[in-house]
This record gives structure tokens, C-alpha cells and sequence, in this order.
């Protein structure tokens, strides 16, 4: 009876973790399928498998993975859901993140075809750009200053797109790399030189305004949001590297993309244009 009872036990312990990997290969198998034929991403985080937020952040390293494989490149990170209105529409405690790629970024003065990505949004957003490579958690916001080369704005087109539409959890949007699509640069500048929690920055399409915000929307504090964000990716396991690009969250609203021309005006800290149809 003896052997009887260790096989017992050590089915017990070795089903639940095949199902997760199992459900975990599934649904990071169902992100790229969706990635690769631009199609909806399925909402299924909470339905199908009953996930954990571990398991989210597993599916994207696996997709990030991928996609670096198939030839892309990492050049940064990126957090979301910064703002406690978009936590508790998306049913998180804290904001989430993402990595960014090199077919993700754009320079200010672009042309983006809605035609790539049908829930495109449109978000301004702070940057910063690493002279060092971080390899320990920062103790505080002073030891990663020393970290930082420049700051620069930032417009994101995240590309919200699921389905079911009205059944997306915070999970999904994890699994999806944050919905990352589109990054556009504008001209960086040096650190120290403008207090970016006072920024005032408007978003114009065909000069009517259309989004408002300021630099401390993202969690309270830019450069507490870029704390949190570089502890979160160390801990999750990515390099945070010299010359990555890292982006904080949306500073206001987050408007639907339409057609025309935008200009993102972030005060002294400069503006991001680009066109779109």
C-alpha cells in the first residue's frame, strides 16, 4: 500500500502545475495568433482558465519571447493602467507593465495608418531614456535619477482591441503586453531641467482639443511611476537596460483614434506631431 500512497501524493502535486503550463501555453498561443493576424485579441483571462496575475505576466514574457525570436528587438518598457480610474475599470490593485520593441517605435513627424490596428487609442505619455543599465532595485527615487539620461514626450497608440469587448480583464490586458503597438518620440531633453510632475500637456486633432492632462496623472509622481515600473520588471525577471526607453502611463484622457493631424503639446518639455488615416 505504501507505493500506492507516494503515487497518490505526487499526482496531487504535479496536476496543478501541468494545468497551468498547459492553459498558459494555450492562451500565449491564442495572444500571438491574434498579434500576428491582427485580429482581436480573446478576452479569456478570467474565463477560461481562472488565471492569476502570475500567470498574465507568464504569458506575456512567453509572447515578448516570441516575437524577439521572430526578429524583433527589446528596447524598453512600459507601464499601464497608471490611474486608479483605469484600475478599477480593468479590475487591478496596481498599474501593470509591458515591454516595448523596436517595430513599436516612431520618431515625431510620422504617418500611422489606422488600417493596421482597429482599437488603436491615442495617449500622451512621459518618456525616459537610461544612460546605465539597472541590474538591482533602486533603493529611491534619487538612485535612479543617476540612472537617467533624458526625458522626452511621448504618444502612445496602444492598440485596445479584445474580445468580447466588455468581458476584458486586467489579465488580458497583461497577457497582451499591455496592448503595446505604437510609440512615437518627440526630441529628448536633459533630466533636471523641468519639474515633470507640473507639465501641462494638451492633444490637438485638426487643432481642436481633444485630451488634457498633467505630468503627475501618472501615478501621482513621474518619477515614482518610473520607480515602480523599473522594480516591477527586475522583479518579473527583464533587463532594464542602457538606452532603453521607458514610459510612465497616460497624462489625461485616453481618446479612440480618428483621422487627421495631432499634435501632443507638452509645454517645455516640447511636442510630438504625427498624421493619421
Amino acid at each position: 500500500m505504501k507505493p500506492f500512497r507516494f503515487t497518490l501524493i505526487s499526482l496531487f502535486l504535479v496536476v496543478p502545475t501541468v494545468a497551468f503550463a498547459q492553459s498558459t501555453d494555450e492562451w500565449s498561443a491564442a495572444v500571438l495568433k491574434s498579434l500576428e493576424r491582427r485580429q482581436p485579441i480573446p478576452a479569456m483571462g478570467a474565463d477560461s482558465y481562472n488565471a492569476t496575475e502570475r500567470q498574465a505576466y507568464e504569458v506575456q514574457k512567453i509572447v515578448v519571447e516570441k516575437l524577439i525570436a521572430g526578429g524583433d528587438e527589446p528596447v524598453g518598457h512600459k507601464a499601464g493602467l497608471t490611474s486608479e480610474a483605469a484600475q478599477a475599470k480593468f479590475d487591478v490593485f496596481e498599474p501593470v507593465a509591458g515591454a516595448l520593441l523596436k517595430s513599436h517605435v516612431k520618431n515625431t513627424g510620422t504617418f500611422v495608418s489606422r488600417r493596421q490596428f482597429k482599437g488603436m487609442m491615442v495617449e500622451m505619455e512621459i518618456g525616459f531614456e537610461l544612460k546605465l543599465s539597472i541590474r538591482a532595485e533602486p533603493r529611491d527615487v534619487e538612485e535612479l535619477k543617476s540612472k537617467v539620461r533624458q526625458i522626452l514626450p511621448i504618444v502612445e497608440l496602444p492598440n485596445i482591441h479584445f474580445d468580447p469587448s466588455d468581458k476584458v480583464s486586467g489579465l488580458d490586458v497583461i497577457a497582451s503586453n499591455v496592448a503595446a503597438a505604437t510609440v512615437i518620440k518627440g526630441r529628448a531633453k536633459p533630466i533636471g531641467t523641468i519639474d515633470l510632475n507640473e507639465i501641462e500637456a494638451t492633444l490637438t486633432l485638426d487643432k481642436e482639443v481633444i485630451a488634457e492632462g498633467v505630468g503627475s496623472d501618472a501615478m501621482g509622481d513621474q518619477w515614482e511611476a518610473l520607480l515602480w515600473l523599473v522594480r516591477q520588471r527586475l522583479r518579473d525577471g527583464y533587463e532594464v537596460k542602457r538606452n532603453d526607453l521607458l514610459i510612465t502611463g497616460a497624462l489625461g484622457q485616453v481618446v479612440p483614434a480618428e483621422s487627421g493631424r495631432y499634435v501632443a503639446d507638452f509645454g517645455k518639455l516640447g511636442r510630438v506631431t504625427f498624421s493619421m488615416r
